[in-house]
């Protein structure tokens, strides 16, 4: 066997190798990251649903006291109508129109979410309490130029109107993301911003494509460089041992990185970043980290599975 024919013997058992393992990881990130039914099941074991609005409220007071004490007030209002359930249906929402921008021909993602319904039913329902609140106030002995909604201690003696306390809610609540407007739109071109933002993702949905193929080119040259491997050698055994050898290595990168995932990376995430606050540091623990261990323990899982596979 002359040095070209050896060179090129051993390019394509490495090629088998690369090969098995981007095959591998292809089909783990359309398993997993790239898998709707996934992601939905993922935040609902992560608790995203459930804590999502009180980590929200929890974050939002923190801009000023005024908001600061609305919150602290309107939070138990706002999470009786705002429920898991609620954030749920709207999350999956997203994730199903997330999944026809990248299978359908927009390349520029806007996502419209019609959250008018629930807006109504919070401002009625913190009308209806703010209205019991005020009603319930001993009457004031001193006139009033500006009566506060939120911090009185006392009541005017004439009556104050539903439009009157709407109105003031509705001036609070606007300092909520998700109550800010009827409709929360994503991926909106009416600023500089959020137009750079969609050119950074006009490429998601070519390369979503790309990757729901990649599992059919990769499986191909496996089985195209493992024939070369074949053919390439005059002992046949030999063959057979190095095209196993690469599926045994490439098993064996698989488990060691799976392991990693799973067992060290997935139990030691720190928190990202430098929180300046408690808030910040509870939306951290009890939004993000969850879903990311999450994640990265699933694909480390994954690894292993593969990993296993290829040893065998």
């Amino acid at each position: 066997m002359n040095i070209s024919h050896r060179i090129f013997l051993w390019l394509s058992n490495f090629a088998l190798g690369v090969m098995l393992f981007l095959l591998a990881t292809t089909i783990i990130t359309l398993l997993t990251i790239a898998n709707s039914r996934y992601i939905k099941n993922t935040l609902e074991d992560s608790g995203f649903y459930r804590n999502l609005v009180p980590s929200t409220l929890n974050l939002v007071k923190t801009q000023d006291a005024t908001t600061g004490a609305f919150v602290n007030q309107a939070a138990p209002v706002i999470e009786k109508i705002a429920t898991p359930e609620v954030v749920k249906r709207y999350s999956e929402q997203l994730i199903d129109d997330t999944g026809k921008w990248l299978n359908g021909p927009n390349v520029n993602p806007v996502f419209s979410i019609d959250v008018k319904p629930i807006k109504a039913k919070v401002s009625s329902s913190l009308v209806d309490y703010y209205q019991t609140r005020i009603n319930s106030l001993p009457v004031c002995t001193t006139y009033i130029v500006n009566f506060d909604v939120l911090n009185a201690s006392c009541r005017p003696p004439v009556v104050i109107s539903r439009q009157q306390i709407a109105l003031a809610v509705d001036s609070y609540s606007g300092s909520m993301p998700f109550l800010k407007s009827d409709t929360l739109v994503l991926g909106s071109q009416n600023t500089q911003n959020a137009t750079n933002t969609q050119n950074n993702l006009s490429a998601a949905p070519r390369a979503y494509k790309l990757l729901k193929i990649a599992p059919y080119v990769f499986g191909v040259l496996v089985l195209v460089f493992a024939i070369g491997v074949y053919v390439l050698n005059k002992d046949k055994l030999k063959a057979w041992r190095q095209i196993g050898h690469s599926f045994l290595v490439t098993g064996v990168l698989l488990l060691i990185t799976g392991a990693i995932l799973a067992a060290f990376v997935a139990a030691n995430i720190k928190q990202i970043g430098s929180p300046a606050s408690i808030e910040q540091v509870a939306f951290t623990d009890q939004i993000i980290l969850p879903l990311l261990k999450k994640v990265v323990k699933s694909i480390g899982l994954a690894n292993l599975y593969f990993g296993v596979v290829y040893a065998l």
